[in-house]
């Protein structure tokens, strides 16, 4: 992965079908740009005082599946990030395969991290407050997050 490339920050609404997500209100999605160029979909809830827990997604899910999960974190007094990995959900997925949520190497999910975590980074910084990782392997993310950091994000 390239650290060095430029990242956007800038973040577009996207769209949430909070009909079929069992979601807490309040849920916000929006498209951010990876480092290698492609659209990822995160969606967020805001308000929480104990920081902001990120959720990654198994393979074949979405974020709307997540609704549940993100009311359980709210109510602990967390803001909640889900993303949508490059080919799940609505983020980008391969030309000509519209079906198909292939990668081509692990660090093409760093690229997506990454965009997550400086989006959220800015955000809540701004805002006076900490970013919690939790996932099934908290050190693989957490040592990619102080990457990201020292590379200025």
């Amino acid at each position: 992965m390239n650290m060095g490339a430029p990242l956007r920050i800038g973040m577009q609404a996207a769209p949430f079908h909070a009909d079929v997500a069992h979601a807490p209100e309040g849920a916000e999605a929006f498209w951010l740009e990876s480092l290698d160029g492609l659209r990822i979909r995160i969606v967020l809830w805001r308000g929480g005082t104990r920081g902001t827990a990120f959720v990654f997604p198994g393979r074949t899910e979405y974020a709307e599946k997540y609704g549940l999960v993100a009311g359980h974190l709210l109510a602990r007094g967390f803001s909640v990030v889900v993303i949508d990995w490059r080919g799940q959900g609505l983020s980008t997925r391969p030309p000509g395969a519209p079906m198909m949520g292939h990668v081509r190497s692990f660090p093409d999910y760093q690229n997506d991290v990454a965009a997550a975590l400086v989006s959220a980074l800015t955000a809540e910084r701004a805002a006076g407050r900490t970013i919690n990782v939790i996932d099934d392997d908290p050190p693989t993310y957490l040592q990619y997050a102080k990457r990201c950091r020292a590379a200025g994000a």
